[in-house]
């Protein structure tokens, strides 16, 4: 097995030069290794080769980098390198047994995890389950410091490593330890690299060589097409076969390096042949790391031993060797002109308002100190964060300037480098906040969702702003002796940042402020951001303060303006009730008057004021505010069951005073219109509602009912679209055929989101798109004693008549997402007491009847059909949460019928991301489509899907989305068939193998119930 090693120069010096048995324990080691390198692909399956060629690589890599000089090789020199190719991959072998403790090892949960944020992310999201590619990572990133263990059970086999009767393991084990070290260890650590071991070995020399000749051994050998193709990498299935598969591309293309007779300092010259641009640019990047390796040994020979110091490692790579196949060879990518994206970004194209940038910066205050708080919470649970200070100034030369002062977490240098300055990455998108949240969240149980997301709102200021001062100090609690402090400058958005910090010791610039400049670093933790208006932006009349309130509606954290709160007292627009409940009877006169006017039978007519209390009735803190109603409450007797009072009555709030008017329209002789009405003065009710000063006045104006005004974290976001408008559609004897209210009732009030609740926003946050099914099921609960204004069970829920289509699409109901929103579980007796099935010859149901029902036997139903979806899916929800169903046809007359066996409850995980009840098991397994709309699960094609339902999702989303759609679509029976099995055909192509469906898996008409009974 050695034969061939022996013909190498660097085995043919230990040969020459060592005592036998020295040599003898050096083979044994590499006879027992060598054969167990081949079960490194057990973990590694697409890995490109680390087994015996890896080795031989090495070794003979060794030989040609030292060239003439393996003369001056000690024998003990010769054996580490040796010893140490052999065993630097070692640790990548593991056994099943192994494999399986991963999770029980100290170093994963202690050192891995904590280390690897996006580790730590992946392992949380999964489940705390160890994922194949997590134990791949895992694997590779502890193989390096895993051959301590190796090179301890391996000696219990073959024996001691030993040198002249003296212990070498040691000195092997840090050389291959180091490889996976940056060199910069190799340099600074002479406690572990002796460069005079024994007299004989410079262990800082070999683990340069072995770490040069590990990253050299780039070439074709160990990426043979065959392997490639077998292991299928031209089809990769998740994140790491795609890694695989560029690592195995670039190798396949590498003809590797030309060692010339007598190396020198001259660049070492570089072959490969890549077939695409995309494999070259790849390449080219790895030959830049060699470059800094080669770069890095050069500067740590000076710290070797004397034979060494002087050792002429090639100083870079020649790439004149890469000639590309049937393509002109350069650096051929997509690009995008950053000024012209800097203008997008803060021109009219994304921001139509000049004024935006305060908006940003409030944000991006609120967020960071609500950060602060929320971590403050594990070790202080009583913390009370500090204000928010703005102030607006000249300064001595006359410009104008826009300062913001929080007292949240400040920015160190890593923040400052990857987030502040790079456009369009947010801190709060990443794996460290993330991992963040999860080391929080297992302390307390406290939700943190920031506004900021899309990190370009920083970018927003040079709409106005042409200069940007900033003096920040990061402060993280579990650490408040380490306080890093930075003060940053730019000119201009596409300016240089200039940064001092005070780690470095280099002189703040003054910080502008409107009691001077200021000297020095910010003291307390935190960020001071100032701006510097434009010239050519500012005009007569600007007021500061009106421009913050115009964004600020209800923030938990205080907002000092000149020492004034901005954004309204929380306390009195989200907290208390703006008014008590009346229902007051209009006088006898007015009526009479009215019965007159329209020749009706009025019994009664009544002013009902409503505030309903969103804050005390909500399921969650994340949603706060509150709602009035003023609703005529009018009795007509004598009338057919579909009379409708609306086109009779409406309210009316003009300058002249609040009324409630009755009308009547006819016509004359001529055919002309004639309006009569009578009214009466409810300017006194009107006025027991206490509105709160922010909530009505807006530029001077008063405003008591509009819209309902939306916030989040405090700062405003607006629903264009009326999607929150309150609209019924008839209670007592109202009606509103035309869908809209026509002035017969007022409606308003406030809804403050936060956290979790986020609605869907454009990137500019002038509008929000749409509202997430969390926060629709959130607001309905809060809301639900509006179901008293309706007059039908089939059309509970139905006064957000908006709520869930807007033009930027439909809500989607998944199971998951109404989990999620936690409403159920916050109020099991309140949903299960509302009717949510029709159960068979016996009528409307609740749970809570069904489940005394079910007692005396299987219940047999169908679910309610709902006029809004929320409830129709909502319905369904718990309804799958009580019962166990499964799918009955008896000749066309289909039911529902609970209760499903456990070991009968296929898939439940992978249903999660579809609305409830759309997989249920049927009778038939031969039909794919049951009567009711919902996807059979014993059939097979239906439970192939799901089986690989995640991967589908991932890489082949449309289809996966088209599939569904089609066998629930209610089109021409043909077309759907041709459609569904055109999806499979497609997917069976693209699909790996394993996945793949099965080619007796498609629809005929026999798949489907006859469509006349849809």
């Amino acid at each position: 097995m050695i034969e061939e090693f022996q013909k190498l120069a660097l085995w043919k010096k230990m040969l020459a030069d060592s005592r036998p048995e020295d040599i003898a324990i050096t083979e044994k080691h590499a006879l027992y290794i060598l054969p167990l390198m081949e079960h490194y692909a057990d973990t590694f399956p697409t890995y490109t080769l680390h087994n015996k060629l890896h080795v031989y690589n090495i070794v003979k890599l060794m030989g040609d980098l030292l060239g003439p000089e393996i003369n001056k090789l000690h024998s003990l020199e010769a054996i580490v390198l040796i010893l140490s190719a052999i065993y630097h991959d070692f640790g990548m072998v593991y056994n099943t047994e192994e494999r399986e403790k991963i999770l029980h090892e100290r170093k994963f949960s202690e050192v891995f995890l904590q280390e690897l944020p996006s580790a730590r992310v992946q392992f949380e999201a999964n489940g705390r389950i160890i994922s194949k590619d997590l134990a791949e990572w895992y694997c590779r990133w502890a193989h390096a410091e895993r051959v301590w263990k190796k090179l301890e059970e391996t000696e219990n086999i073959c024996g001691e490593l030993l040198y002249n009767g003296v212990s070498i393991r040691a000195q092997i084990g840090i050389v291959c330890e180091s490889h996976n070290e940056p060199a910069e260890n190799i340099r600074i650590d002479d406690g572990r690299f002796d460069p005079n071991f024994l007299h004989e070995c410079d262990i800082r020399f070999c683990a340069l060589l072995l770490r040069l000749a590990d990253i050299l051994d780039f070439d074709n050998s160990r990426s043979p097409q065959s392997v490639y193709d077998y292991l299928d990498l031209d089809n990769p299935k998740n994140r790491a076969e795609k890694i695989s598969k560029d690592e195995w591309q670039k190798h396949m293309a590498s003809r590797g390096f030309t060692f010339p007779d007598n190396p020198s300092e001259n660049p070492l010259p570089f072959i490969a042949a890549p077939p695409h641009p995309y494999i070259e640019q790849g390449i080219r990047k790895f030959l830049d790391l060699i470059d800094l390796e080669l770069n890095a040994a050069s500067k740590v020979t000076r710290y070797c031993n004397e034979r060494w110091r002087s050792f002429p490692f090639p100083e870079k790579i020649d790439r004149h060797g890469i000639v590309s196949t049937d393509y002109i060879s350069g650096n051929y990518r997509f690009s995008l002109s950053e000024d012209k994206i800097l203008d997008l970004l803060t021109g009219d194209d994304l921001y139509s308002d000049d004024f935006v940038f305060i908006r940003e910066l409030l944000q991006n205050a609120i967020d960071t100190v609500r950060h602060r708080t929320y971590i403050e919470r594990i070790t202080n649970p009583d913390y009370k964060p500090s204000p928010i200070e703005v102030s607006f100034f000249q300064d001595a030369e006359g410009y104008y300037w826009f300062r913001i002062d929080d007292h949240g977490m400040g920015m160190n240098n890593e923040i400052i480098r990857s987030y502040l300055l790079e456009k369009g990455n947010s801190y709060y998108n990443s794996d460290l906040f993330k991992l963040e949240k999860i080391r929080i969240n297992e302390k307390i149980d406290e939700e943190f969702v920031p506004i900021s997301r899309f990190g370009i709102g920083l970018l927003s200021c040079f709409m106005m702003c042409d200069k940007i001062e900033i003096n920040s100090t990061y402060y993280y609690p579990f650490d408040n002796t380490n306080l890093t402090r930075n003060r940053l400058t730019v000119e201009g958005r596409s300016g240089f940042w200039v940064i001092r910090s005070e780690q470095k010791h280099h002189k703040p610039a003054k910080m502008p402020s409107e009691n001077g400049w200021e000297n020095g670093y910010r003291e307390m933790p935190g960020t001071a951001i100032a701006c510097r208006i434009k010239t050519s932006r500012e005009f007569h009349g600007l007021r500061i303060e009106a421009q913050l309130e115009r964004f600020l509606l209800a923030p938990e954290i205080p907002i000092l303006f000149e020492g004034r709160s901005l954004g309204g007292d929380r306390d009195e627009l989200v907290n208390k009730p703006w008014c008590e409940y009346s229902r007051t009877p209009l006088p006898d006169e007015f009526i009479v008057k009215c019965r007159e006017l329209l020749n009706l039978k009025i019994k009664s007519i009544e002013i009902e004021i409503r505030p309903i209390d969103v804050t005390k009735k909500s399921a969650t803190k994340n949603l706060a505010g509150q709602m009035v109603l003023v609703v005529p409450r009018i009795i007509v007797e004598d009338v057919p069951e579909h009379f409708n009072i609306e086109p009779y009555f409406n309210l009316n709030k003009d300058p002249s005073g609040s009324k409630i008017i009755c009308i009547k329209k006819e016509k004359d002789e001529k055919g002309n219109e004639i309006r009569k009405e009578e009214s009466y003065d409810i300017a006194g009710l009107i006025k027991t509602i206490k509105f709160p000063e922010k909530f009505v006045e807006e530029d001077g104006r008063s405003y008591p009912f509009r819209w309902p005004r939306v916030s989040h974290n405090g700062i405003v976001v607006y629903d264009n679209e009326q999607q929150l408008v309150v609209s019924f559609c008839e209670f007592d004897q109202y009606r509103d055929y035309a869908r809209h209210h026509q002035n017969f009732y007022f409606t308003t009030g406030l809804l403050c989101f936060r956290d979790n609740l986020l609605p869907n926003v454009t990137v500019s946050r002038s509008l929000i798109k749409n509202f997430p099914p969390e926060i629709i099921a959130n607001l309905m609960y809060a809301t639900r004693e509006l179901n008293e204004y309706t007059n039908s069970p089939f059309r509970l829920f139905g006064y957000y008549q908006k709520l869930e289509h807007s033009k930027w699409g439909h809500v989607h109901y998944a199971l998951a997402a109404l989990e999620r929103s936690s409403i159920y579980n916050k109020d099991v007796e309140y949903w299960n007491s509302l009717p949510c099935m029709t159960v068979k010859d016996k009528g409307l149901y609740s749970i809570a009847q069904a489940l005394e029902e079910v007692k005396q036997g299987p219940l047999r139903f169908r679910t309610i059909s709902n006029e809004r979806q929320f409830y129709q899916q909502f319905s369904k929800f718990i309804i799958s949460k009580n019962f166990m169903i499964r799918y009955v046809d008896n000749n066309g007359d289909y039911y529902l019928e609970g209760i499903l066996p456990d070991n009968n409850k296929v898939l439940e995980t992978e249903v999660k991301n579809y609305e409830p009840l759309t997989f249920i098991l049927g009778d038939d397994a031969t039909k794919i489509v049951l009567r009711n709309q919902s996807l059979n699960l014993a059939n097979p094609i239906v439970y192939w899907y799901l089986t690989w339902n995640d991967l589908i999702r991932k890489e082949f989303y449309y289809f996966g989305i088209q599939l569904v759609n089609n066998l629930l679509s209610e089109t021409v029976l043909a077309e759907k068939i041709a459609a569904v099995n055109g999806i499979l055909e497609r997917l069976s192509i693209l699909l790996p193998e394993a996945a793949k469906p099965s080619k007796d898996d498609r629809v005929d008409e026999n798949s489907f119930y006859p469509q006349k009974i849809y």
